[in-house]
């Protein structure tokens, strides 16, 4: 009878065991599915909310399947550069014509931001100087951007890359273009793009090294009746970025005018703004000017700067009043120090004429001002490089911002002996800073 007993109280056990463990399988089960579910609801959503935000674009380039880029790139073969959001490959369609084929890291998050921001910026965006999207692919294998070939690559080669030598009157040229190319962004789009990252990698050049403006995963599209945007996080290229960048995360086109002012450094010395030692090239070019320059309190008029209004960063293009002359700290008359700045390879350059390449760094020191507010636009910018409006002389600041290859970003400020810089006040525009 006790034997009896246990072997029952053995197999009540047994069974509760069995029952216990099947439960426990059967809900992982359950669980796993209901994940599957909603995972595979948020991926059809997803898929819908991608195709509907395709659709919605006003010119929508050709679509292309993975399987024809991956022909058209005879399997991704040849590489032609790489950067943080993914790779770029050359390829030929069926037409012969030769493209740039971008395919975006799909294990990046922000990989759709940036695809979203590429599409939808070339979607509302036709100009000379802008790179053309041809075309892409949005698919479960990856999405990729199909664009035009630029012949020449990218600035940098040309003008850091070791056996090349770049002409004066091509970098003018160049910087003409990307002026162009940016002028019609801010101001001529039906919405304003500011693109973000402007930097000589993201300069493309064609066979005749005309300049056309890349890369705009970063873009952000700004409706006209608002003047800037809020970033969540920072982003773009060190050295390249706006000091605002690093203070409120409020960015105006004003900020895209600092990068393209560090671009026209670049452009003049063959420096990188950032290149071991040396450091901070547009504090580096203040502290230069500063030195070479006399410099004196002196009324001036700066046409981007036409009321207290203007000077919150309306760009709308509306009728402003003239211009109050306003007395400021400002450079007068250069020395022989500025050719310390001079890319030494343009020395026995036909085309380099001192007063062209002086007036390069001064609208350059326009461009790099500290506060936003004083940077002139870039259709103003692109006229002052046209030659079809005067430049003025360049206000010194004394406090530039600079980045430590090693711990990040830190503000530093210029030598400038006694050139005092002063600050603005532009609700006075009559009041005269001595």
């Amino acid at each position: 009878m006790l034997l009896k007993v246990g072997i029952v109280g053995a197999s009540s056990h047994r069974y509760a065991i069995i029952i216990g463990t099947s439960c426990s399988v059967i809900a992982a089960l359950l669980t796993a599915c209901i994940v599957i579910a909603v995972l595979r609801k948020k991926r059809k959503e997803k898929a819908l909310d991608d195709e509907g935000f395709l659709q919605e674009l006003p010119r929508l380039p050709t679509r292309y399947t993975y399987k024809e880029l991956h022909a058209v790139t005879n399997g991704f073969a040849i590489k032609l550069g790489e950067g943080g959001f993914g790779e770029v490959y050359q390829g030929t369609l069926v037409s012969g014509t030769k493209v740039a084929v971008k395919m975006l890291q799909t294990t990046s998050k922000h990989s759709f931001a940036q695809f979203r921001s590429e599409v939808a910026s070339i979607g509302i965006a036709s100009h000379m100087n802008l790179v053309t999207l041809l075309g892409f692919c949005h698919s479960a294998e990856g999405k990729l951007l199909v664009y035009e070939y630029m012949t020449m690559g990218s600035l940098d080669r040309w003008l850091f890359g070791e056996g090349h030598k770049l002409g004066w009157g091509r970098r003018c040229k160049i910087a003409m273009d990307a002026a162009r190319g940016l002028a019609y962004l801010h101001h001529e789009c039906g919405q304003k793009v500011v693109h973000c990252d402007i930097k000589p990698e993201n300069i493309l050049l064609d066979d005749n090294f005309n300049a056309k403006i890349g890369d705009f995963g970063l873009a952000k599209l700004i409706e006209q009746d608002r003047q800037s945007f809020n970033m969540t996080t920072l982003k773009g290229t060190r050295g390249y970025l706006a000091p605002e960048w690093l203070q409120d995360a409020v960015i105006t086109p004003r900020s895209d005018v600092y990068s393209f002012g560090v671009v026209l450094l670049e452009l003049v010395t063959g420096h990188r703004c950032l290149e071991g030692n040396a450091g901070y090239l547009p504090t580096m070019a203040f502290r230069i000017v500063s030195e070479s320059a006399s410099a004196s309190s002196m009324e001036v008029s700066l046409p981007w700067l036409a009321s207290g209004e203007r000077s919150r960063g309306d760009d709308s293009g509306e009728t402003q009043p003239p211009p109050q002359p306003m007395c400021l700290r400002v450079v007068e008359s250069c020395g022989s120090k500025m050719g310390a700045l001079f890319d030494r390879r343009l020395s026995q350059d036909a085309d380099m004429a001192l007063a062209s390449v002086q007036r390069m760094i001064f609208i350059a020191l326009w461009c790099v001002q500290p506060d936003p507010t004083v940077r002139p636009p870039m259709n103003v910018v692109l006229q002052m490089l046209e030659g079809t409006l005067h430049v003025p002389p360049p206000l010194l600041q004394q406090t530039t911002r600079s980045m430590n290859s090693s711990s990040g970003f830190t503000s530093e400020t210029t030598d400038t002996g006694t050139i005092e810089s002063q600050p603005l006040i532009w609700s006075h525009p009559n009041t005269c800073l001595d």
